[in-house]
């Protein structure tokens, strides 16, 4: 959650969408990271192969490192806007790099798709370290989703200018 971002463009991004692990899989973080609730069509369950999902040292929110056999589970947000894009870039901050990974979505019974190239964000170089602890949503709910969308919302707040 860094520096507002200056806002463009609000066509349709091109390409396959962009796969979350983390805090935007909930609702409500996502909702106020977009500024607007995603259609459920735009929402796709998705796994990402030999990666792990753990908590970055001394925050609230994950990061993915290499594990092999490991399988991380996210959504594919699909039909985003340039804006959208901006929202999110924003949001992830410095920390955090746009690369393309390949995901495999997963139809309603929870068998696997053909992987498709997705974007993802990660960490970039030396920055965060990661903790030893795995990150699980519905734990990080419990336990950090108020402390987190306090400050998203201030971060928010911050963006838009109020």
């Amino acid at each position: 959650m860094n520096a507002a971002p200056t806002l463009r463009t609000k066509g349709r991004a091109a390409g396959p969408g962009l796969f979350v692990y983390g805090t935007l899989m909930d609702a409500d973080v996502r909702n106020l990271v977009l500024g607007r609730p995603l259609e459920p069509a735009q929402l796709q369950p998705a796994t990402l192969k030999h990666m792990r999902r753990v908590y970055i040292a001394g925050r609230l929110y994950p990061m993915i490192v290499p594990r092999r056999g490991a399988t991380v589970d996210g959504l594919l947000l699909l039909s985003l806007t340039d804006e959208d894009y901006v929202r999110l870039d924003a949001f992830e901050g410095a920390d955090y790099g746009r690369e393309r990974q390949a995901v495999s979505p997963l139809a309603d019974d929870g068998s696997e798709g053909e992987p498709l190239l997705a974007w993802i964000y990660r960490t970039r170089g030396l920055g965060p370290r990661p903790s030893p602890r795995d990150w699980r949503l519905e734990e990080w709910r419990k336990r950090e989703k108020p402390v987190f969308l306090r400050a998203a919302k201030a971060w928010i707040a911050e963006l838009s200018g109020k």
